[in-house]
């Protein structure tokens, strides 16, 4: 959704029609990928922003916007995800946050799979970045539109299903994680 109301700002600053759209943006699932992510202006990808720079895959002067969600919804979604879709997805899922270790999908009830709160700290030491968290990306169309110099307008807020109601270990996981629910929490751009 970001994604596609920035290259689509991006066609409308230039004039350029917005079927062109597509030529701008990729998305860096795997560092194999190195060329067509240098040859894009728009990337939508997982990693941290140390595996984007020690391999070069993006510009020095890149402006990146790290959008969050609460990291225990995160944990829950990605949880229940991975139970309805398997191991395989699970597997390929890490491997698109360029995480290699060999996790159990039961592994995310104890540890920080994801590495939630190391991407939290470096993009919020990297200055071409800015955290948004995504309750609040409706309300920063304007700190978008600063940050990137192009005027971004997204689409209609759709809200998000809650697996609250679903018999997931929601209670475990908001205990278990609480401290990176502080942290997210705490973050006030």
């Amino acid at each position: 959704m970001l994604f596609d109301s920035i290259a689509n700002s991006i066609c409308s600053y230039k004039l350029f029609n917005k079927k062109i759209s597509y030529f701008l943006k990729a998305g860096l699932w795997a560092a194999n990928k190195k060329q067509i992510f240098k040859s894009k202006l728009i990337y939508k990808t997982h990693f941290d922003s140390e595996n984007l720079f020690k391999n070069n895959l993006i510009m020095d002067d890149a402006r990146i916007v790290y959008v969050i969600s609460k990291p225990t919804d995160t944990i829950l979604s990605t949880y229940y995800q991975s139970k309805k879709e398997g191991i395989v997805w699970f597997r390929r899922h890490l491997s698109n946050l360029n995480i290699e270790e060999n996790f159990e999908i039961d592994d995310l009830l104890d540890k920080d799979v994801m590495q939630i709160e190391k991407k939290i700290f470096d993009f919020s030491n990297f200055e071409n970045a800015i955290i948004i968290k995504y309750e609040n990306l409706w309300s920063s169309e304007q700190r978008l539109t600063q940050f990137l110099k192009y005027n971004i307008t997204l689409e209609k807020y759709l809200p998000r299903s809650s697996l609250l109601q679903k018999n997931y270990p929601y209670d475990l996981i908001k205990r278990r994680f609480k401290y990176l629910d502080d942290i997210y929490f705490s973050y006030n751009p």
